[in-house]
């Protein structure tokens, strides 16, 4: 942490004979108890004593002591350890008097006699030539930045002169760098600098190729790199120093007095973009500002130029970046904008931990601490970690897969013929994952994220994979047109129109309006798993507000919202939504994992047939009258109904299974629904009517977890509840038949042509509510099975 490296720096700069020890707290006065490096370099040491309470009289003795003995040292700076501690007498108050603070006699007579060691030749740093100063930095292993100091003619009286922003000018990108090495030219002010210091190296160590190769073996052999930690990546890589300009970097490549030891890295650099990696360099460290806190830019010519901000981030030789963030500080990267002529970046990992790296597109604004498609900031992102995608929240919705160390992530913008900005893509290992339409148009900038520390190579030049159109429009015999999503082909269909859509995901924030009478279909001939999956993360994945809409072998699956809304609500939306006129769903798989699969008003003619809806958060299909507020408000799309406003729903061949609540459920409507051939299988309740008509033929509820049919009339009077049931199995629920009346008419009809099986309680009628069986229930039944009837039913 940040403490032992401040004192094992302090260990190595200043020396055991320039460190002051005190105790802050009684239990540290044993110092047979001090372990480690504190114990074995500063157990033998006379300590002050601080441990007192402030308003203490040992607690000012100490701070007297303390002053004097610093007093001592900066005048004295070569006394040894016993000059500096033992020379000061013990308070007198008894409660100061430490027993293990004296030393033994034979050891302060032994003390006593050593002599001070011998100081080494020193020579002032104004005094240093360009190529000392060069040494000097090999010296405190920041011989990468020698070059830049060379081109700039960096000597000593000019390097006492330099401040953080003359620094960077001269290449030392990075601000940690900069901080130490001031730290050390003041010291070298006041002290001079040690000739060992200044001895002449070469400016291109054997052991920076060496890292440089084991660095290339290891990307060659394209295995995981997890087992890797920051220790060991920072003992593979070496930063490289950043140019704040682009003409000046280039200016300086070309320079015919550069070292040679620049060539040879410009020229490894060049390798590794020849093999496919990063090809562009560092950035300088921006200063925090107001407002943006990044809000600085630049442009370089280095591995990684193209980066224009970036923090808790360090660029290095091989053309990667080393992510130093941890916990909640992620580090970033944000390249220039993309174009018509680039449109795409990859990033491959190299060592990634189980926070993931996250890639996407975001606009002028950017800052540290979040991830792309985070809420921090206008972004859309695709993460590593849960292969999820996010746009402005802070839960992603599943969207691809996940990647480790060796797989490369890819993103790119797809531009219309005019150079409008359109879809964004992503993409594992250069295969597509799915198309997403694109936010806002500004947000066209790349970035990088880590959640932990990470190494990973940048390719801000990388060619877009092909692939093909995410959908058609087909009108009439006309050839059909490409388009880059969904929601512009939908967008742009006219009536009649066939919308085909291509295998993989489509992803949506919002959801799909849809407005026209059109027919919205997968690739024909292919199984439904292969159909395209439509994803939506907030209300409806799909809004029919059309006269007549078709759906056909399509995937629609819902992830946004909260489970504890209303189906009404906002958050508790869904899959489906049959607002008005007339829907057809033939062939699909509808989901939503926290709100409803299918909802529909009565008003609109839904048929559904041979498809499955669930799982679902809350339910599975929902029919009902009118909307009184949330999403289904008056001004918000939502169709005015009344209780006498009649709808024909038929449900044919539907499976719906695994629903939190209700799997089928109609309300508040003298509109009939039908339901044929169909399988309601784990669920609350399987069938809930309140109050409307329901025909049931050729049906089966199995393991519903309370009711599998229930009907009620609660404060519904005048209207009547019916169901009627034919041909129809229950199976393996706790209770089979329930009515409920309660002010209206709740009636079941269950003839000997349906079964009861295995289910606790087979019927139940309550307030009035009625079961007419006709004649008695045929089937086996479990020996559990009776008949509950309460008052009045």
């Amino acid at each position: 942490d940040n403490c032992k490296f401040e004192f094992d720096m302090a260990l190595r700069r200043k020396g055991v004979e320039k460190i002051i020890v005190m105790v802050l707290e009684p239990s540290c006065r044993n110092q047979n108890s001090w372990k480690h490096t504190v114990g074995g370099k500063l157990g033998g040491l006379l300590y002050i004593d601080m441990s007192s309470n402030e308003d203490s009289l040992e607690f000012e003795e100490g701070v007297q002591r303390l002053v004097k003995t610093i007093r001592d040292m900066a005048g004295a700076p070569q006394k040894l350890p016993a000059a500096a501690g033992v020379s000061h007498p013990q308070p007198s108050h008894p409660q100061c008097s430490h027993p293990q603070q004296q030393l033994p006699k034979e050891v302060a007579e032994q003390l006593a006699t050593v002599e001070a060691p011998p100081t080494e030749p020193t020579i002032l740093l104004k005094q240093l030539s360009v190529d000392q100063v060069c040494n000097l930095l090999h010296s405190l292993e920041m011989g990468n930045y020698a070059a830049g100091c060379r081109e700039q003619k960096v000597s000593g009286r000019k390097l006492e002169l330099m401040d953080n922003e003359d620094l960077a000018e001269c290449g030392v990108g990075l601000k940690i760098d900069r901080k130490t090495l001031l730290s050390y030219v003041q010291e070298y002010v006041a002290d001079g600098v040690p000739l060992s210091k200044i001895a002449e190296t070469k400016d291109a160590a054997p052991a920076s190729d060496e890292k440089e190769n084991a660095v290339a073996a290891t990307t060659a052999e394209g295995g995981s790199n997890e087992a890797l930690t920051k220790n060991a990546a920072d003992k593979m890589y070496t930063k490289v120093s950043a140019a704040d300009d682009l003409n000046d970097a280039t200016d300086t490549a070309e320079t015919k007095d550069a070292a040679p030891a620049s060539d040879e890295k410009e020229n490894a650099v060049a390798a590794t973009t020849a093999e496919g990696g990063s090809n562009e360099g560092p950035a300088q460290d921006l200063e925090p500002s107001e407002g943006d806190p990044l809000s600085a830019t630049a442009n370089h010519n280095l591995p990684g130029a193209g980066i224009n901000k970036f923090a808790l981030a360090e660029f290095l030789a091989s053309g990667g970046v080393e992510f130093t963030g941890s916990d909640r500080e992620y580090g970033f990267v944000r390249g220039q904008q993309l174009s018509k002529e680039q449109p795409y970046f990859e990033v491959t990992i190299v060592v990634d931990r189980e926070d993931g790296i996250g890639i996407g597109l975001c606009g002028n604004k950017v800052m540290s601490g979040a991830m792309p498609g985070w809420p921090a900031y206008p972004s859309i992102g695709y993460h590593s970690d849960d292969g999820g995608l996010f746009q402005g929240r802070n839960y992603g919705m599943p969207f691809g897969p996940p990647c480790h160390a060796g797989d490369r992530m890819g993103c790119g913008v797809l531009f219309s013929a005019g150079g409008v900005a359109e879809t964004v893509v992503f993409t594992k290992n250069r295969e597509l994952i799915g198309w997403v339409p694109l936010p806002a148009s500004g947000m066209l900038f790349p970035v990088v994220a880590s959640a932990a520390p990470a190494v990973a190579n940048l390719d801000l030049k990388a060619e877009l994979p092909s692939f093909p159109p995410a959908c058609w429009v087909k009108t009439g015999t006309a050839e059909a047109i490409a388009f880059s999503n969904l929601a512009l082909a939908v967008a742009s269909a006219k009536d009649g129109d066939i919308v085909t859509a291509n295998g993989g995901v489509h992803a949506f924030n919002k959801g799909l309006a849809v407005t026209r009478s059109i027919t919205i279909c997968g690739v024909e001939g292919k199984e439904l798993a292969a159909e395209p999956e439509l994803r939506g993360g907030e209300d409806f994945v799909i809004d029919s507000k059309g006269i007549k809409v078709r759906l056909k072998g399509l995937s629609i699956k819902s992830f946004g919202g909260d489970k504890s809304a209303g189906w009404e609500e906002l958050g508790g939306a869904g899959g489906v939504c049959a607002r008005q006129g007339s829907i057809t769903i033939e062939s699909c798989k509808i989901s939503s994992q926290n709100g409803t699969g299918v909802v529909s008003t009565l008003l609109c003619q839904l048929h559904a047939s041979h498809t499955n809806v669930g799982p679902c958060g809350r339910h599975g299909i929902v029919f009902f009258a009118q909307g009184k507020g949330g999403i289904f408000a008056p001004g918000e799309g939502s169709v005015e109904t009344s209780r006498n406003d009649r709808g024909v729903q038929l449900l044919d061949g539907v499976t719906v299974r695994d629903c939190e609540e209700v799997g089928v459920a109609v309300n508040q409507s003298k509109g009939s629904l039908t339901i044929t051939g169909c399988s309601v299988e784990a669920c609350k309740d399987g069938l809930v009517v309140h109050p409307a008509k329901v025909t049931l033929q050729s049906s089966s509820f199995v393991g519903c977890r309370r009711n599998a049919i229930k009907v009620l009339s609660w404060r519904s009077e005048g209207l009547a509840c019916e169901v009627q049931c034919k041909e129809c199995t229950i199976k393996d629920c706790p209770m089979g038949l329930r009515a409920e009346g309660g002010g209206g008419v709740a009636k079941i009809g269950w003839d000997n042509s349906n079964t009861i099986q295995e289910c606790i309680t087979s019927f139940a009628c309550e307030e009035g509510g009625v079961i007419d069986q006709h004649t008695e229930p045929s089937g086996e039944e479990s020996e559990y099975s009776e008949y509950s009837e309460s008052s009045g039913g």
